[in-house]
């Protein structure tokens, strides 16, 4: 073993310069030195400055020299190796950390790999199921294309046993004026489904339970507020409440209450909080922090805006007796949204008030050209008035109401209407108030435009966000002499809705149908009459769609709606024969039209007007849904390949022409009997003695879908 001692090389040195030991460096270097391995760690600078202290005068200038160089050459080698080993050991981490992400990278893909199987094997069972589900669907589309072919079968047998019964009864007729169908024919009945079922079988289960919890909540009801003793509690008085904004349409409203004799009609401070127990119509329901417990809403807000369509106001409105809105678009948009059914919502366009301001009683002259009044924090609003006010002498008018918001309107000489939102709905309650003030109104036009043509002769209209085109109209209109715009009473028959809506909730009475207005002009009663609803807007749409030149009558409505369908057909026969009308055609929103439809018509109209004389039949029936057994068949003719088959009873209003006897039968009709089982207005036709004409096959068919 070899003792490492700087005395020891000491020794060496003395023995002459530079010797060389082979094996005792070798040891050294190998086994004992700091410098060599394995002890790469010990430090032996204190050892080499003690052996450089006790050699220096023994070594020579070379040997000193050297050593210097062998010092700097182990430094610098010291510090390659320092960087070396720091290299060495960021290599070993990244390795290290490299085969752990390759260790999770294999923990990783072996999931995957159970994961993929396990999808295969949901696949392959899913490709089964739906191999399964094709055979299903193939079998049943074999059955019921069957069930097609066989309907289709029994359709034409039908058809041809009528057809050949028709040809028998004709021949028969010399013999017999007079037969039962019991005797002599079975025609297929279609009998009437009830909604509630139809929806079952449809699978519309929440149109059910809508159904049942309107039900319930009708009669969870206090006897006195329920529908049937309404009217009696209105005797008591009518209240109204309505914010500062809303007060025009609060007026509206009482002025068709006391047209109708409401007595006792009060509109109320917008701060109120105590209420009574009389019906309230409450104008923008969510703007109050209390609400009275019976009361009726009119929902003014745009839908084209969601910020207060919340669940909280649709509930509000929800737990309303009924819901007013002036807007179709707005309809659809609660009934889609907030799930509200078309039963509890009417259709209430605003319209004018005749001498709500008399032009005698303002004596104030204009000293403005344009005013607008509204909120005006809105980049779309002030664009559009920076630029007038460069054109125009413009008055801003913001948080004034009443009696001081008017006086101060007269100030200029045109009011503008500007949107809030680019797609706003018309506002109808700012400019018929203006128009009832007898103000001159210039407005962007609206999405919703087509709705309000009425207004076209009394307004003048500008293209949407078309700035330059306001300035053009307020410079036309300013530069002429001042005139009042000349409005009929009622523009939008704002008061014929509102009382349709009274009469639906039974705040009429039995006798309220005569308080009902009428409002269609001949040439409107000339045209085939629609009978539709604005409130049930698929079936509105539809309509409006494929009948665009008809006469769109709006139904009266009855909280038993048998009841409001016959006063429908009542009203219109009341307002022909006042108006001299011989004829109605009225046809029913559910009707469908064939191809052909117009050319057989013609033919139709023909037949009864010319061949056959509008003395020898009462009504033309395009459809019977329901036939009675007892139905008598008085005539068969043939004319220009039609089949005419003349009765003494039908079922059915999908459509028909009704000449001047049944106009007087449906007008006698009781309003005052509500018995379903025999005064619905179909039945109660049918109790009539009345001609009537259908043809085989009929002229037009029935869309049970709606």
């Amino acid at each position: 073993h070899m003792y490492e001692d700087w005395n020891f090389w000491l020794q060496v040195i003395q023995q002459g310069s530079l010797q060389y030991i082979p094996i005792i460096s070798a040891l050294y270097r190998m086994n004992e030195s700091g410098i060599g391995q394995p002890n790469t760690n010990l430090n032996f600078q204190h050892e080499w400055f003690l052996f450089l202290k006790y050699t220096q005068e023994y070594l020579s200038t070379e040997q000193l020299n050297h050593l210097v160089f062998s010092a700097k050459a182990l430094s610098e080698c010291q510090i390659l190796l320092d960087e070396c080993q720091r290299k060495n050991d960021a290599i070993t981490l990244a390795e290290a950390r490299f085969e752990k992400q390759l260790q999770q990278y294999q923990v990783d893909f072996e999931a995957l790999n159970i994961k993929l199987n396990s999808q295969k094997k949901n696949y392959q069972r899913l490709q089964d199921k739906r191999a399964l589900l094709e055979k299903t669907l193939n079998e049943q589309a074999n059955k019921l294309e069957a069930l097609e072919v066989q309907n289709q079968m029994l359709t034409d047998k039908i058809l041809l046993i009528n057809q050949n019964r028709c040809v028998k009864l004709s021949a028969w007729f010399k013999k017999k004026k007079a037969f039962t169908l019991g005797e002599t024919m079975q025609v297929l009945q279609l009998n009437y489904i009830k909604a509630f079922f139809t929806y079952l079988l449809k699978g519309q289960f929440k149109k059910v339970f809508q159904k049942v919890l309107r039900k319930l909540r009708m009669r969870s009801l206090k006897p006195a507020t329920r529908p049937e003793n309404l009217n009696a509690l209105t005797e008591n008085g009518i209240d109204i409440l309505a914010t500062k904004h809303t007060h025009y349409i609060a007026e509206l409203i009482k002025a068709s209450l006391i047209k109708v004799g409401k007595k006792n009609v009060r509109i109320l401070s917008p701060d109120s909080t105590v209420f009574s127990e009389n019906m309230h119509f409450v104008i923008c329901p969510q703007m109050f922090s209390k609400l009275p417990g019976l009361y009726i809403s009119f929902q003014m807000e745009q839908s084209v805006s969601s910020r207060w369509f919340t669940k909280e106001y649709f509930n509000i409105l929800e737990n309303s007796y009924a819901i007013m809105d002036y807007s179709q678009e707005n309809i659809r948009f609660l009934q889609e949204q907030g799930n509200l059914s078309y039963k509890q919502i009417f259709w209430t366009p605003i319209s004018n008030i005749s001498q709500y301001r008399p032009q005698s009683e303002s004596d104030i002259q204009p000293t403005y050209d344009v005013v607008f009044y509204g909120d005006v924090n809105n980049p779309r609003r002030q664009k559009f008035i920076k630029q007038l006010k460069r054109q125009f002498s413009v008055l801003i008018v913001s948080e004034v109401f009443g009696e001081a918001l008017y006086q101060t309107l007269q100030q200029g000489r045109v009011v503008v209407n500007i949107h809030y939102y680019e797609k706003a709905l018309l506002e109808t309650t700012r400019i018929y108030e203006c128009l009832s003030l007898n103000l001159t109104v210039i407005s962007e036009t609206s999405s919703d435009i087509k709705a309000h043509q009425n207004l076209m002769p009394y307004v003048t209209f500008t293209p949407i966000n078309d700035i330059q085109a306001m300035c053009d109209a307020i410079q036309h209109e300013i530069s002429q002499p001042a005139k009042a715009p000349q409005l009929p009473e009622d523009n939008e028959n704002f008061h014929y809705f509102f009382t349709r809506m009274l009469n639906a909730v039974n705040m009429l009475g039995t006798q309220g149908f005569s308080k009902i207005p009428q409002y269609l002009t001949t040439k409107e009663l000339q045209q085939r009459i629609v009978l539709t609803l604005p409130e049930t807007c698929k079936r509105h749409l539809y309509i409006k769609k494929i009948q665009p030149n008809s006469t769109f009558f709006s139904g009266l409505r009855h909280f038993d709606g048998w009841i409001g369908a016959a006063m429908s057909f009542k009203y219109l026969s009341q307002r022909a024969l006042t108006k001299q009308v011989p004829y109605l055609e009225i046809c029913e929103d559910d009707v469908f039209f064939e191809k052909k439809f117009e050319q057989q018509y013609d033919i139709v109209k023909r037949f009864l007007f010319e061949e056959l004389g509008d003395k020898k039949w009462d009504i033309f029936c395009g459809l019977i849904a329901d036939l009675n057994d007892n139905t008598t068949v008085q005539n068969v003719f043939e004319y220009q390949g039609i089949q005419f088959i003349e009765l003494d009873k039908m079922t059915s209003m999908v459509f028909n022409i009704y000449n001047t006897k049944a106009l007087n039968s449906l007008a006698n009709w009781d309003a005052s009997n509500r018995c379903v089982d025999t005064n619905t207005i179909d039945r109660y036709l049918e109790s009539e003695s009345l001609r009537v004409i259908v043809t085989l096959p009929y002229l037009v068919g029935h869309l049970s879908e709606h």
